[in-house]
């Protein structure tokens, strides 16, 4: 019958020897292994971003143009409305990404 346990060496080189293999091999486990996983995670995650923020803008201009080509049979939409809409959009960005944290913009009183 094999035992369960592997067999213990009486010699200490050897035993340090295999101790440190042991270590190496979980170092490998818990570092480099998740690092080549994370590698996938941000290509995907990065090429996702990239794709949002590509529709985004051309979903804002698709608005913007039809703001522009239609007057809402004479409501308020005049010319410089569509365009000011956009940089209130903008200013509203830059607002939130200061509440963020991200940049220390101090004035945004250009409008």
């Amino acid at each position: 019958m094999a035992s369960l346990f592997p067999k213990r060496t009486s010699d200490p080189k050897e035993a340090f020897a295999e101790a440190l293999d042991l270590v190496k091999a979980y170092a490998q486990q818990e570092t480099i292994e998740p690092l080549k996983n994370l590698k996938r995670f941000l290509i995907f995650g990065l090429a996702g971003g990239m794709l949002m923020l590509l529709g985004i803008f051309f979903l804002a201009l698709a608005g913007l143009r039809y703001m522009q080509t239609h007057r809402f049979a004479g409501q308020f939409l005049t010319a410089d409305v569509p365009s000011d809409l956009a940089a209130y959009g903008h200013r509203l960005a830059a607002y939130a990404s200061c509440a963020r944290g991200q940049f220390a913009v101090h004035n945004l009183d250009i409008l």
